[in-house]
């Protein structure tokens, strides 16, 4: 849980030099983990200027953190991250016990759909397409990760690589750096160890090509 509030946070704050008031009021709460005021800002935030860019990354942002629930599972298997060995009388492992992040996907559905509307208007910030690829990442659902990613190099045709990120700063890096990312992504599918997702991997190369 802490692992992904982190990486969020860089999403977030990324280049955030001269952001608004809104957007520092919001990143504010956000590190607070404070959804009441953070609710509170995107409202007023909306109301000034419901096509900021910005306000569409909160938002997701916003709705995302919000989906996540730690809850106390038991396991044959051993989760990633701290667990408890559960042994029985004969000192034999029978189980595991430890946290496990699941997601509310009624709440994680309206922040990709925030995050939709601002990849609408502004198809080319990168953030906001590699934020929903993390997120789908995380769900995990390999099928609209992928379909993510391939909608993304099919846009890289497009606009020649010249990409933008947060506060529409210029983003710092070209097809080679692009394609770098790409390929971290696929190596995301990769170490499920899915040999299912072998055909996903393949999409994705031959997209590329």
């Amino acid at each position: 849980m802490k692992k992904i509030f982190k990486i969020l946070i860089v999403i977030l704050t990324s280049q955030i030099g001269f952001s608004q008031d809104y957007q520092s009021e919001f990143l504010k709460y956000f590190e607070k983990n404070d959804t009441i005021n953070q609710l509170k800002t995107l409202k007023k935030w909306q109301s000034k200027n419901p096509k900021d860019a910005e306000l569409f990354t909160s938002y997701f942002n916003y709705h995302f953190m919000k989906s996540l629930q730690e809850v106390l599972a038991l396991t044959t298997e051993q989760p990633n991250g701290e667990s408890l060995v559960l042994k029985d009388s004969l000192n034999e492992n029978t189980g595991f016990s430890g946290n496990q992040i699941h997601y509310n996907h009624v709440e994680l559905n309206k922040g990709l759909d925030k995050i939709d509307k601002g990849i609408e208007i502004y198809p080319n910030r990168l953030d906001m397409r590699f934020g929903k690829i993390y997120a789908l990442g995380q769900i995990p659902d390999w099928i609209s990760f992928t379909a993510e990613i391939v909608k993304t190099i099919e846009y890289s045709s497009k606009n020649n690589n010249e990409w933008t990120w947060t506060n529409h700063k210029k983003f710092d890096g070209r097809e080679k750096e692009f394609l770098l990312d790409i390929q971290n992504y696929q190596l995301q599918l990769y170490n499920t160890g899915n040999d299912d997702l072998l055909k996903n991997m393949r999409e994705i190369a031959n997209k590329v090509l």
